[in-house]
């Protein structure tokens, strides 16, 4: 089997959750033949060094290609008779055709295509070979998500961006022509199911991290006194999140629990997050630590303010795997089919943040949302069960 992984990222090294997820992939492609990998010539590596691929391809947008440099017509056709939403726009005629003569000469037996987006120069293939792709979707681009993405707009930049939406739907409708769709969650696939009614659409949940927990390491967290978010802190929902959780929880809650303090971790926060933070004595900033094992052990819960966006929950299937309870916005734990009181706390407002920090403060209570997280993590999220999924989608 001759495969063909096409990303955003170069996915090495894993660091990030959308990395993750394409190396679970390419871990699995190279153990049944060759595996290629085609991404972004702005995201690959900086320095040169031996690569793990056959062969690797790159990405490069041609600037002729962008929306600026087209007339209004033009623009118009795309979005309206093409269906090309803002978010594919790099992807003009020269790029299209570069990707597509790779595919036709090497003949793949499979296309793995991260993300809608980059779908885009496959709905123009020869059937034969768009019937070999497989789209991994990942999260749907639901509205609040393309706002996080594309920023905040005002009076006629708002208009667009409302068209833009609509455009963007039926594209992400188109890309269901594809040979088979992967989803991460049921939910999204039931989302999914309204447009179309075909086995097409299979659910491939993400792996939790290999996390090597030491032998010393305090299992339970109970007596601690640090709330702890971690995350990619240059990821708009997640700063808009930390943000929106600091000013309108965090900094309330001496009022209820006068001793408990905040652990902001990831890497590269903004100008704004890092003056947020400072502002804020019982907030402790930590960028780009090599290890989050010991914030973790630190911690009472770990939080999940996402209000808007998407991502693969890395952080949630992070803390069962470290025994700690999660504190969860039902955006955050989007998907992940968790039951509230037994696998994870919700909270949308500072009076449902203190109701939930109120029940936890019962050891039993902590102990047991623990537990179950736990064991929801190693059962539905493992390497085995992102295996026996992929497998069980090639062979139908």
């Amino acid at each position: 089997m001759k495969t063909l992984i096409i990303s955003v990222d170069y996915p090495w090294p894993e660091n990030k959750g959308n990395r993750m997820r394409t190396m679970h992939f390419v871990r699995f492609f190279m153990e049944r033949g060759e595996v290629d990998l085609m991404c972004y010539k702005s995201h690959a590596p900086s320095e040169p060094s031996e690569s793990m691929f056959r062969k690797e391809h790159y990405i490069e947008f041609d600037p002729i290609d962008s929306a600026e440099n087209k007339g209004i017509l033009t623009v118009l056709r795309d979005k309206f008779v093409e269906c090309k939403p803002w978010i594919v726009n790099s992807f003009g005629g020269n790029t299209v055709n570069y990707i597509q003569a790779i595919i036709m000469e090497e003949d793949y037996d499979v296309i793995l295509c991260r993300y809608a987006v980059n779908a885009y120069p496959l709905l123009s293939l020869p059937d034969k070979y768009k019937q070999r792709v497989i789209l991994d979707l990942d999260d749907i681009m639901s509205d609040c998500l393309y706002d996080a993405i594309n920023g905040e707009k005002f009076g006629f930049e708002l208009l667009k961006t409302y068209f833009d939406k609509m455009v963007y739907r039926r594209y992400q409708i188109k890309c269901l022509e594809l040979g088979k769709i992967i989803l991460c969650s049921e939910a999204d696939r039931a989302i999914m199911a309204k447009y179309i009614k075909t086995p097409k659409m299979h659910v491939v949940p993400n792996i939790a991290p290999k996390q090597e927990i030491p032998i010393d390491y305090a299992k339970n967290g109970h007596g601690n006194k640090f709330l702890l978010f971690v995350g990619v802190l240059s990821y708009q929902p997640n700063e808009m999140g930390i943000i929106w959780f600091i000013k309108e929880i965090f900094n309330k809650l001496p009022l209820e629990f006068q001793d408990i303090g905040l652990l902001v971790v990831g890497k590269d926060p903004s100008d704004k997050l890092v003056t947020v933070c400072g502002q804020n004595g019982k907030i402790d900033l930590i960028r780009n630590p090599p290890d989050v094992m010991p914030f973790f052990e630190k911690c009472f819960a770990v939080v999940v303010p996402v209000l808007t966006g998407g991502g693969t929950r890395i952080k949630i299937l992070e803390a069962g795997n470290c025994f700690r309870p999660v504190i969860s916005t039902p955006l955050g734990a989007y998907g992940l089919g968790l039951v509230e009181y037994d696998d994870v706390l919700y909270f949308e407002d500072y009076r449902s943040f203190v109701d939930k920090m109120n029940w936890l403060q019962e050891e039993e209570n902590h102990n047991k949302l623990t537990k179950k997280l736990n064991e929801v993590v190693k059962s539905s999220y493992s390497e085995d069960n992102f295996q026996h999924n992929v497998s069980k989608l090639l062979q139908l």
